[in-house]
């Protein structure tokens, strides 16, 4: 009898055992083995790379295995606010009047520092071992924000008038995709860092932004690439983009314009801006370091002049330009792609945020620019967030109650796409 007993309980052991066993490893099923990781590289944090709605497909990235996916540099709070090296620039242009003399130098000298460890790298400047840069947050949100390939974003579409014979086009014929990618050496990486930690708080006040704005010697490049294919450009710098977002495959773009801003006390509105283009036929500007054959049209650029205030005069052009430009309003600068009505530096003055960051009213603050001696007033005077002036602080200012963001309109665009968005910035 004990002998039997014991038989039974072992018995029972065994089958709660192996019951236990049917419902938890098989549920009447095969087991399922872990999913494969996807092969694309993992979401950044705390900002997006790109719009998740965007993002590459495995498909993509499996037919792809090497192609390049645009990763935000974001590392904002080990960036330092001085600028650690001498600044070959700061030895052309001492006052304003060498800016009429040397400009083409200064431009030249911000050029090279830009393309130094990134041209050599594609572009990707967590690869640069010479020097930090950074991408503005938040210019990843909606069908014109970053392509998941080289992180481009919607600029002003063209016409071919406009990108041959220097004509100007009406609204409705600009068919010519354009898109472009910027990025700030470090102290500009300073300024972004300590921008957007405030606009990561619960409330966020924009008047609580660094108020001198972005550190002297803050450099910023964009490159713009242009659907144009164009005879000049045959041989342009060829980049793959996403510009319509997974409905057909990447398209071919071609490098048309470069533009460079530079943080400058010797300029009266604190910044100097300047412009180039691409051309087959130009001579490769003087580059120190041996670039292979694949990277030797970055060096066909054509400057085609320099921008340090708001003045007519303070505007020098290149007159020999390979292809006739439309330029700005009343001949200030701008570059092949921008608005004829405007200029760099009035376009970028709207970098500023409503100091409740309610944005609906800030956009009822600008007349049209027209280029007209009623709204010239308005566009073409100086702007300056390290003015002693209040109004002179802000394009909007004083009036409209507005906090500068010292000229950087990529950054005006991430907040504004921040605060529209849900679960992100809480602005009001």
């Amino acid at each position: 009898m004990k002998n039997s007993a014991t038989k039974i309980k072992i018995l029972l052991v065994v089958g709660v055992v192996l019951l236990f066993a049917k419902i938890l490893f098989f549920n009447g099923k095969p087991a399922q083995p872990p999913a494969a990781a996807s092969p694309c590289p993992p979401a950044t944090a705390p900002f997006p790379s790109y719009d998740a709605q965007f993002a590459p497909s495995d498909k993509w990235c499996l037919d792809n295995p090497n192609g390049q996916v645009f990763q935000l540099s974001q590392n904002y709070e080990d960036a330092v606010k001085s600028v650690y090296e001498p600044l070959a620039w700061k030895k052309v242009v001492t006052t304003p009047e060498d800016f009429k003399i040397k400009w083409k130098e200064y431009l030249l000298a911000v050029l090279t520092y830009a393309y130094e460890g990134n041209v050599e790298n594609d572009w990707v400047v967590q690869r640069n071992t010479r020097r930090r840069w950074f991408h503005a947050p938040w210019m990843h949100a909606g069908s014109t924000g970053r392509e998941f390939l080289h992180g481009l974003t919607v600029e002003r579409p063209s016409c071919a008038a406009e990108l041959i014979d220097g004509k100007i086009c009406d609204d409705d014929k600009l068919s010519i995709n354009n898109w472009a990618v910027g990025i700030y050496n470090e102290p500009g990486g300073f300024y972004t860092g300590q921008i957007w930690r405030e606009m990561l708080k619960p409330h966020p006040n924009p008047k609580n932004f660094p108020r001198d704005g972005f550190p002297e010697g803050t450099v910023a490049i964009k490159l713009l690439f242009t659907q144009a294919d164009l005879d000049y450009l045959k041989n342009s710098v060829k980049w793959q983009a996403d510009i319509y977002r997974g409905a057909m495959p990447p398209q071919t773009m071609r490098l048309l314009q470069i533009d460079v801003a530079v943080r400058d006390d010797v300029s009266p509105t604190g910044w100097v801006f300047g412009t180039f283009m691409y051309h087959d036929d130009a001579p490769p500007f003087e580059y120190h370091a041996a670039l292979p054959p694949d990277k030797q049209s970055w060096l066909k650029v054509v400057p085609l002049g320099l921008m340090f205030g708001s003045e007519t005069s303070e505007s020098i052009l290149n007159r020999q330009v390979p292809v006739p430009q439309h330029f700005g309003c009343r001949e200030r600068l701008n570059g092949p792609v921008d608005n004829p009505k405007s200029s760099c530096l009035a376009c970028h003055a709207q970098a500023e945020v409503p100091a409740d960051l309610d944005f609906n009213k800030l956009n009822l603050t600008y007349p049209p620019m027209a280029c007209d001696a009623e709204t010239d007033k308005f566009w073409f005077r100086y702007v300056n967030p390290r003015s002693r002036k209040e109004a002179e602080k802000t394009l909007s200012a004083p009036d409209k109650k507005t906090v500068s963001l010292d000229f950087s309109l990529q950054m005006r665009q991430g907040i504004e796409r921040c605060c529209a968005a849900k679960n992100a910035c809480q602005c009001r």
